[in-house]
């Protein structure tokens, strides 16, 4: 998996369908390896980005979005929120 950090507050967002995962910094270092097995077997249409205060990061995962989606990512991370476009 790659994550592209980048150091500007706004990150072009240019797809027509995608999702923000707003996420504690710390939170995403500690569960890294499990949110990523989970993005891995969630593929589908839906870019992944994560908004972590003024830092956003693009990923190079593509998920099916979904109710039972939002559940299983707040079962590895509680404190997590979604913005899906």
């Amino acid at each position: 998996m790659t994550i592209n950090k980048s150091k500007e507050e706004n990150v072009d967002i240019k797809p027509d369908k995608y999702i923000i995962i707003n996420i504690n910094k710390n939170d995403l270092t500690q569960n890294l390896e499990a949110i990523k097995s989970f993005l891995q077997q969630s593929r589908g249409e839906y870019f992944v980005y994560f908004q972590m205060g003024t830092d956003k990061m693009k990923t190079n995962f593509q998920v099916d979005y979904s109710d039972e989606f939002e559940i299983g990512l707040k079962n590895i991370v509680a404190n997590v929120s979604l913005e899906v476009k």
